[in-house]
């Protein structure tokens, strides 16, 4: 059977969840489609990808096409978009993978938050965006024509708030342990998956666990992530200096370290407020540890909004945190729970609605002649 012939926009690339998302879509689709990722930056080595995401990539299971770099990730989005509309007639369809985009006719998009909508926009910018969309064509009524897909409920309400627009709610792909370590013989240790940067908040993690280590000293913190902001990372360095040993951090990790640390642990924590989804938490979870994670945002999604799991302020945390440290009955309670809930962020589940949502939209749009 001849390969139909696909677009898959993204292009910012960074060792993070977007990324994630891309190169599992590659992995799902690699069988049935010829694949051109159009970036805009260069891409790491693939054995590093494949061992970062999980997937099994070859050179030959896809086309990279890079376009001319240009500075500021507004201006990435447009040139990408500008091009794919130019060559568009070459293809069945397209993906954007990134965030919202306009493909000159109706596509694909998964929004993992609606980024061109924060507000407020200063005016100098809101200016700004108008002449490069004037320039590079763009149109916002041709882009909330693009069957959209979302990472949780929590972004889908913001997409409707920010477009009007109505998103299909697509897990973020998660791996598994091959088989969970029992409980006890997990340390009472705690796990922290994320990117090295400001937003993730890593140092609130260790605030909230100082705290907790008042009454269960024998608790640490692993700080696990790719560095993708040196100054952060330096700063984290310094703050653990006065809290070691107890605090660990581990960057760059390769994925079997990573495993290791997650049948290790019997307990994550995450910091960060609104996190679109946490495909770290997720991970935590489906490790068989138990996550605690603030009060907003996708991530409540993973935990199923645990009242038990989830946290308003640093002071909540430490107290929700030290009640379940001291009943096991509740332990092994959230753990059945989580385990039979992470079953919706598999790695399967998400190739299937790939697959299956992709095939659909195929079915539904007129034959392009080329």
């Amino acid at each position: 059977m001849k390969k139909k012939r696909i677009a898959l926009l993204h292009p910012c690339f960074a060792l993070g969840g977007a990324s994630a998302i891309t190169f599992w879509i590659i992995e799902s689709l690699k069988e049935t489609c010829d694949i051109d990722l159009i970036v805009t930056e260069n891409i790491p080595d693939l054995s590093r990808l494949n061992d970062f995401f999980g997937t099994r990539l070859e050179k030959n299971d896809f086309r990279i096409i890079r376009l001319m770099h240009v500075p500021g990730f507004y201006l990435r989005s447009k040139r990408a978009e500008s091009y794919y509309r130019k060559h568009r007639k070459q293809y069945r369809f397209a993906i954007a993978s990134n965030h919202e985009m306009d493909l000159g006719g109706q596509g694909i998009q998964y929004i993992h938050y609606p980024t061109f909508r924060k507000k407020p926009v200063p005016p100098a910018k809101i200016l700004f965006r108008s002449l490069v969309n004037l320039v590079w064509g763009h149109s916002d009524e041709r882009m909330k024509k693009n069957l959209t897909l979302t990472n949780s409920d929590w972004t889908k309400q913001w997409i409707r708030q920010a477009y009007g627009i109505d998103a299909d709610v697509v897990y973020p792909p998660v791996r598994a342990l091959p088989s969970l370590p029992p409980w006890e013989d997990r340390k009472n240790e705690f796990l922290c998956l994320g990117r090295f940067s400001p937003e993730k908040q890593f140092e609130r993690a260790m605030e909230i666990l100082e705290k907790v280590r008042t009454d269960y000293p024998e608790i640490a913190l692993h700080l696990v992530g790719h560095v993708q902001n040196q100054n952060y990372y330096r700063k984290l360095e310094q703050e653990r200096a006065s809290r070691s040993p107890w605090v660990t951090l581990h960057p760059d990790l390769s994925s079997g370290k990573v495993r290791e640390l997650l049948a290790r642990c019997r307990y994550g924590i995450h910091a960060m407020p609104s996190e679109h989804f946490g495909i770290g938490i997720a991970e935590i979870a489906r490790a068989g540890c138990i996550p605690f994670v603030p009060d907003t945002g996708g991530q409540v999604e993973i935990v199923e909004e645990d009242p038990h799991l989830t946290y308003g302020d640093p002071g909540e945390a430490v107290k929700k945190i030290s009640r379940v440290l001291g009943d096991e009955h509740l332990q092994a309670g959230l753990r059945e729970k989580l385990h039979a809930g992470t079953g919706r962020f598999s790695v399967e589940r998400f190739q299937e609605r790939i697959r299956g949502i992709t095939s659909r939209f195929e079915q539904e749009q007129p034959a392009r002649s080329h």
